[in-house]
């Protein structure tokens, strides 16, 4: 084998091994919407921190490694910095003989060096859920899950009855997205309770509305006598090239009080964001949420179907 620079000459190759585990991904999930075109690759050709191995006799791409980065404070560690490669910016050939764990391997072990010589000491990898032993390989260098793509179709979704008669949903107008504030409070405040420990800051209604039209976020309600008790977020676009698909609606944020869980009801407000969508023309619906999150991975890995699995490790500063 040939271990390279990535470089601007790889780019047509590089898509190649690109598109190819991207139609594999959408034989084994037929929700996965049809992409026509790719992600431009300049970037990771330019920024010197990827690597290509080739096959020695016919001077065939093998598999490829870039990233985005370095940048600062990554996943809010202040004065660390990181690299994050997303699904488009690694791939390694799906052809018999060829061990992709092992390819994936010496990727990591040669671009990793070039990463922590820029100062870069945590690696975030996204991979392709159904790639076990890609996966696997990662965690014996060190890496754990962290961030979960899925995906489902607009199908109905089977929802228990529950008790509460003066419940109802609602898609929020524009005036009305101040109060939501709280709401989003109170998921932040949980995201920073053990097992998650992610170091959010809680917002004020102008931060809140700040990011609501930054991000042109659309927010779906239930509400029991008329108090906001649960939330939906969505957006277009995610955090991979197939989240920004003209066909995908995505969960940005969502939340439901602790006291009207388990009882149906976060499934029938989903079911109201579906039937939305649908008729909003739109295919399918995703979300990425953290898998140290259990209640709410429990709930996504219910009704969705994982895509991606995104890895990280911390390199010893």
């Amino acid at each position: 084998m040939k271990i390279v620079d990535f470089k601007r000459e790889h780019i047509t190759q590089a898509k190649t091994l690109v598109r190819q585990n991207f139609d594999e991904l959408r034989l084994i999930n037929p929700n996965i919407p049809k992409i026509i075109n790719l992600p431009e690759m300049v970037e990771f050709a330019d920024n010197n921190m990827g690597i290509a191995i080739f096959n020695d006799e016919n001077d065939i791409l093998l598999g490829f490694m870039s990233c985005y980065g370095p940048f600062e404070n990554a996943f809010r560690n202040k004065n660390v910095n990181g690299i994050w490669s997303p699904i488009h910016a690694n791939a390694v050939i799906n052809q018999v003989g060829i061990q992709k764990d092992y390819i994936y391997k010496r990727l990591y072990e040669h671009a990793a060096k070039k990463w922590v010589e820029k100062g870069a000491l945590i690696h975030s990898i996204t991979l392709y859920e159904h790639e076990k032993e890609v996966i696997n390989a990662f965690y014996t260098y060190g890496f754990g899950l962290r961030c979960v793509d899925a995906v489902r179709s607009l199908d109905n979704i089977k929802i228990m009855q529950n008790s509460i008669k003066k419940l109802k949903f609602s898609e929020l107008q524009n005036h009305e997205y101040t109060r939501i504030t709280n709401m989003k409070n109170l998921l932040i405040e949980h995201l920073r309770q053990s097992p998650c420990f992610l170091n959010y800051k809680t917002m004020s209604e102008s931060e809140c509305l700040e990011k609501i039209h930054q991000n042109k976020i659309r927010i779906f309600i239930a509400e029991n006598d008329e108090k906001i008790i649960g939330m939906i977020q969505i957006k277009n676009g995610g955090e991979n090239f197939i989240s920004d698909s003209s066909e995908m609606q995505n969960i940005c944020s969502a939340y439901l009080l602790e006291e009207y869980r388990n009882q149906g009801i976060f499934e029938q407000l989903l079911q109201f964001v579906i039937e939305t969508v649908k008729t909003n023309g739109y295919k399918c619906l995703g979300v990425d949420f953290e898998s140290f999150n259990p209640s709410g991975s429990g709930f996504w890995l219910k009704h969705f179907k994982a895509y991606t699995s995104s890895v990280v490790r911390r390199i010893d500063g």
